[in-house]
């Protein structure tokens, strides 16, 4: 099921996104990120009217995407503003 994010998802979203960051080269991030990174970022995204979405299996987040208003140049300098989506069978 895809549905929009609620705050509450920050801890699943970190936690899967941090095992893009420490065991893939996917993403521009180096350092995992805690749920209040997360939080923080629905919160910017969603707040700016822009969708933030998560997948859904079986009552666990498995994938998420998002949008963002942020030019190229500063996702070059941030590492973030692209669409991103992640998925992982475990």
């Amino acid at each position: 099921m895809i549905r929009r994010a609620k705050l509450s998802d920050a801890g699943a979203l970190s936690d899967l996104y941090n095992y893009y960051i420490l065991n893939t080269v996917v993403t521009f991030e180096e350092q995992p990120i805690t749920a209040l990174d997360m939080l923080s970022r629905i919160a910017e995204v969603t707040d700016a009217e822009l969708p933030w979405l998560v997948a859904e299996q079986n009552h666990a987040i498995v994938g998420f995407g998002c949008a963002s208003k942020l030019s190229a140049s500063a996702m070059l300098v941030s590492g973030r503003g692209a669409v991103l989506t992640v998925t992982q069978s475990r």
